[in-house]
Formats: structure tokens, sequence, C-alpha cells
């Protein structure tokens, strides 16, 4: 049953019709055709929330967008909902919001259009109370990417984030997690600008590694939680750099990260009570790293889970089988037991019907 208090269901008639950004005075003044019958163009509750979202993970096409705009039950009696609308449908919402200068596309041969916000989107998300965290807003833009790797990685991260916070609940049973805020889906991005800050900060014209840094960072956090100076659950709050992961180097544990970024971290601070937090670090996997890589992050995450101070689980989302093959080789192999401990899941990469494994275009 979807959850009708949660924000992600808020009444598109909630926000007051926005007109699209003005050029100039004299364009302003220039006669509008409109056909007779037909509303005026305006951004509604749901156009502000997927303007949020792409605020925050840069793209998306139609298909991901689907999961953020399922229709809602009756008011009334509380009958119907929780149907996703057509590709059709939601491509012309996009291009809507095209129109009156909240978003841009792109076109690359060998995949669907991709749309990306514009500073006017960005402002209209804030107006109404979204991207307004620190760095939340990303500033990466579509222009930035020239293969189809990477965008493809980011379109899959930008998908499974929709997931996350659609009203259909696509990981209420197999996480029991309900629909997630989108301001408790972190994304890398604001976790590489937190970083950067701190590492200016903190570490530059010095010999220390990030992993140093953070471990003596992580004993101070728990020195000021014993003298009662923070809460456990506002640890992320103040130091949200502590979930870019790293172990500082030692000879008898074998390599690791000195720097690991999450894809996506899903925040469950708000609701956290004592030391063991109850957050997701969630990695999407296209394709196979080297077997070395797996060995350092699987390390490094098997390091950062003998405390969970900071997450609860890591999930694996992918649609490649030899991903979780080799994930699964590596830590057995190596005898981290993340698997067998459900310390590590894995997810699939699914379509928005949730079952058909979601494909993306290769590079030629």
């Amino acid at each position: 049953m979807i959850d009708v208090t949660n924000p992600m269901l808020e009444d598109d008639d909630d926000y007051e019709p926005v007109a699209p950004p003005r050029t100039s005075f004299a364009a302003s003044r220039k006669p509008v055709k409109s056909r007779k019958g037909s509303p005026r163009a305006r951004a509604t509750a749901k156009d502000v929330r997927l303007l949020a979202h792409v605020g925050k993970f840069i793209l998306m096409h139609a298909e991901s967008a689907r999961q953020l705009l399922v229709t809602e039950p009756n008011p009334i009696d509380g009958s119907g909902g929780g149907t996703l609308p057509s590709v059709v449908t939601v491509t012309k919402r996009l291009e809507k919001l095209k129109s009156l200068g909240y978003m841009r596309s792109r076109d690359i041969p060998g995949t669907n259009r991709i749309y990306g916000i514009t500073s006017a989107g960005v402002s209209m998300a804030q107006r109404h109370g979204y991207l307004l965290n620190e760095g939340e807003a990303a500033r990466k833009t579509l222009d930035s990417y020239s293969g189809l790797d990477s965008l493809n990685h980011d379109l899959a991260v930008s998908h499974v984030a929709a997931q996350f916070a659609s009203p259909i609940g696509y990981f209420k049973e197999s996480l029991n997690l309900r629909t997630i805020r989108s301001e408790s889906l972190v994304s890398e991005y604001e976790l590489r600008r937190h970083q950067k800050i701190t590492e200016n900060e903190s570490l530059k014209g010095t010999d220390r590694k990030w992993g140093e840094w953070r471990a003596q960072k992580l004993a101070e956090v728990e020195h000021m939680i014993a003298e009662g100076r923070m809460e456990w659950r506002d640890v992320l709050d103040f130091y949200p750099e502590l979930w870019v992961f790293g172990q500082p180097a030692r000879l008898d544990q074998g390599f690791v990260c000195s720097l690991k970024f999450p894809d996506l971290v899903v925040s469950r601070e708000s609701k956290r009570t004592s030391r063991a937090s109850g957050s997701l670090a969630v990695e999407v996997e296209l394709t196979k790293k080297s077997n070395s890589e797996y060995e350092r992050i699987l390390r490094t995450y098997a390091l950062e889970l003998q405390q969970p101070m900071l997450i609860q689980r890591v999930l694996y989302v992918t649609n490649n089988v030899q991903v979780r093959n080799l994930v699964t080789k590596i830590d057995r192999a190596h005898g981290f037991g993340l698997v067998n401990s459900g310390r590590l899941e894995f997810i699939d990469l699914t379509a928005s019907d949730g079952v058909t494994l979601m494909t993306f275009a290769r590079t030629m």
C-alpha cells in the first residue's frame, strides 16, 4: 500500500503555477498563441520532484522518470494508484519542462534521449525546498560526457536512486525499505564535494592519506559522544565526508582503498538511536572490475563493517551475472564473509517494472 503521507505523493495542485523564464522584456510582450481550452503551461509538484532528482543525479531518461511519477490513490476513498505512466506520457512531461527552460536534453547515438537540468531548474527546485543541503545540487552537466561508458554508469545510478525514491516501494520486500525521501539519498558528487573541502582544509601540504585522517576523526567522534557533546544521529550531519570510505594502510591486513566513494548512500541516520548505523552504501556495477580492485574494495568494506558506525550493509546493484559471481568468489577466497553474513547483498538492476533487467547502450 502506498504511503499517502510521504512527500513524494503531494498533490500537483500544492504548488502554484510558474511561468517559464523570460529572456527579455521585449520577448515577454510578444503575443502568445494558445489553443482554445488548453491550460497555461506550468510546473507542478511532480515536475519539481523530477527537477530535484535530476539536479542531484545529473541526468535521467524517461524510463527512470516513470518511477517517480506513479499515479496516486483517490484522495476520497484511497482506491487506485500505484500505476506507472507510459514512457510517452513521461516524455511529454519532460519535454514540457524543457520548453519551460527548466531542463535540457541531449541525443547520443545508441541511447534514448537524456535529460539534464538548467540553472533555472535548480532554482525552481530550491524554491520548493529541494537541493538546499551543501553540495546537494551537482555541478556536472550533460556536456561533461564524452563517451557512453561513464554516461551509462551515471544513468544507472540515477535510475536506482529513482527506485529508492519511488512511491512503488521497489525495495520494500527485499530490503524492508519504503520510499526514501530525496534528502536521504546522498550522491557521489555530494560526497566528492564534502571530501574535497575537508582535504583542502586538513590534508593539503601534509603526507597524511584520507584513510589515516578518517580513522582519527572517527576516534574523535566517539570521544565527543562519550562526553555527551554529540549524539550518534548527528554524526553524519556534522561530518558527511565520513561516508567517503578509506582505511589506513597496514602491512598485516593486505591492500585496502585509501579513498573509496560509494555510488550512492541511502541515509537512515534520522532514525538512529545507537552506535550501529542503518545506512546503506550502494555500488552500481554494469561491468566487471579487476580481481585486485575488488579485493581492495571488499577488504575496505569488511574492515568498515567490523564496527558498523556509518553503514549497516553494502548493496551491489547489477545487471551482470559475471559481477555477482566474481564478487562472491573474491569475498569467499579472502575470507571476508560479507556475502554469507548478509553485510553485502546483491540487487538486480531492473527496469521500472521491477522484473526485467535494465540494459544500456554499449560503446561501439
